[in-house]
């Protein structure tokens, strides 16, 4: 119905993916839970995937993402900013003011997925994290 039946209730099946699997969703990454090959689901379906926010905020060598620097300079479209409880992306290399960015996240149950202004790359508690193999966005100049 498009709405959280069950607000402020943690893990209680509402609307929309949690933090990390938002990201785990967005970075198109594979469950290695009996995937021997072809993966696919649908946007819909209930897959979290395996790596939680503390996964995001210290990765395995073995994982599909790394650690790199906050910078401005060093980060990109859909990078994600993550702590020991919650983990976002950059939404857009625009930023809305010089302390802050605009983040996609997970937030909580009663706010659910949206675009909010934070300043998670100035909180030492977050740490900046990348997809391993992605690549910035090419538009507007996007070789014919």
């Amino acid at each position: 119905n498009g709405v959280d039946d069950t607000p402020n209730q943690p893990d209680s099946s509402g609307e929309g993916p949690d933090c990390s699997g938002l990201v785990f969703k967005s970075w198109e990454l594979k469950s290695s839970a009996g995937a021997g090959g072809f993966t696919w689901w649908n946007k819909l379906e209930n897959v979290h995937g395996p790596y939680s926010s503390y996964d995001y905020y210290d990765p395995a060598s073995s994982d599909p993402f790394h650690r790199i620097s906050k910078s401005r300079s060093s980060t990109m479209t859909m990078d994600a900013f993550a702590k020991q409880g919650h983990v976002g992306l950059l939404y857009t290399t625009s930023n809305p003011s010089a302390y802050t960015d605009w983040i996609l996240e997970a937030y909580s149950d009663a706010s659910g997925s949206d675009v909010n202004e934070r300043g998670y790359r100035y909180d030492s508690a977050y740490v900046a994290v990348r997809r391993e193999g992605w690549t910035p966005e090419c538009w507007p100049d996007c070789p014919v």
